[in-house]
């Protein structure tokens, strides 16, 4: 596995749900020459969800700091420093976190891009990709698709890096991948 010299200083992974974005990013992060820390947003509630963050953590391997922080404001990136490349994953599963948790979306939104992008460590964030099924039948989950499709975007927008993963594949839509 060849090691890239170069690092984006932020990169957005989106995809479909089960695409293989994690997969893909875990192997992607590990070629970073850093220190490499998971931000994860997943509350353990059920065995599922348990078991996929066991999995998660074995093909990490030990070489990785974790954090858990379900309703991060991003302020912890700011810890960090050029040294240092931080896996954001992931972002669909903390807006549904603050979107249970009623918080105002305008204000945490806005300081988790101010944060993200006054980090001086590379970051890679994972979302789900949205818009590309039916319109839902309930307003949470309209509302949801709406405010992860609009974050997608922002996020996007600021990013050096942008890639679409299908089929475990990944399409680069902003940028290049590092060499």
């Amino acid at each position: 596995m060849q090691n890239y010299s170069e690092f984006p200083k932020l990169t957005l992974v989106t995809g479909g749900i089960s695409s293989g974005k994690s997969l893909w990013v875990e192997d992607f992060v590990k070629r970073a020459s850093k220190r490499k820390t998971y931000l994860a947003t997943a509350m353990p509630l059920d065995d599922e969800l348990n078991e996929k963050i066991r999995q998660h953590q074995e093909r990490r391997g030990k070489n990785w700091q974790l954090l858990e922080d379900p309703f991060t404001d991003g302020s912890v990136f700011l810890k960090f420093g050029e040294g240092d490349i931080i896996l954001f994953e992931c972002m669909s599963t903390w807006l549904g976190n603050l979107l249970y948790k009623k918080v105002d979306l305008e204000v945490h939104l806005n300081n988790f891009l101010a944060n993200l992008t006054a980090s001086k460590a590379n970051i890679v964030v994972v979302s789900v990709e949205s818009g590309s099924g039916v319109i839902p039948m309930d307003k949470t989950t309209r509302t949801f698709v709406k405010e992860i499709g609009t974050l997608n975007r922002r996020i996007a927008g600021i990013s050096d890096l942008a890639i679409l993963i299908t089929a475990g594949l990944p399409l680069v839509i902003k940028g290049h991948l590092p060499s």
